[in-house]
């Protein structure tokens, strides 16, 4: 005779079960850490925590740098594309004015 399979319904509270199990051990472990001296890291952990907070710091100011870079590039695109435009209204007034002399003068300069 074969062993009855529990059905899906029965896996799911098997499977919340132990879920919630291994959350209360995480919260515990996290608990006893939380309340353990320093003194028992050993020094290379707190060397080596130590170097990786740096490097996140290293990191972030590396993000920021690039972050104002992008605004600092944005902005002179900005700044030269409203210089182009007027440049391009300044030639065409030009053209303009070089028209109505030529007109007055009767002739084309060139």
């Amino acid at each position: 005779m074969a062993a009855e399979k529990p059905s899906p319904e029965r896996w799911t509270a098997i499977l919340n079960r132990i879920d919630a199990r291994l959350e209360e051990a995480l919260a515990a472990a996290a608990e006893r850490a939380a309340r353990a001296p320093d003194t028992m890291v050993p020094a290379a952990a707190n060397t080596a925590r130590a170097g990786l907070e740096q490097a996140a710091i290293r990191l972030q100011i590396v993000i920021d740098s690039e972050a104002r870079a992008e605004v600092v590039v944005r902005e002179a695109d900005n700044a030269l594309a409203a210089a182009e435009d007027s440049l391009k209204e300044f030639q065409s007034e030009l053209e303009s004015l070089r028209q109505k002399l030529a007109a007055s003068a009767g002739r084309a300069i060139g």
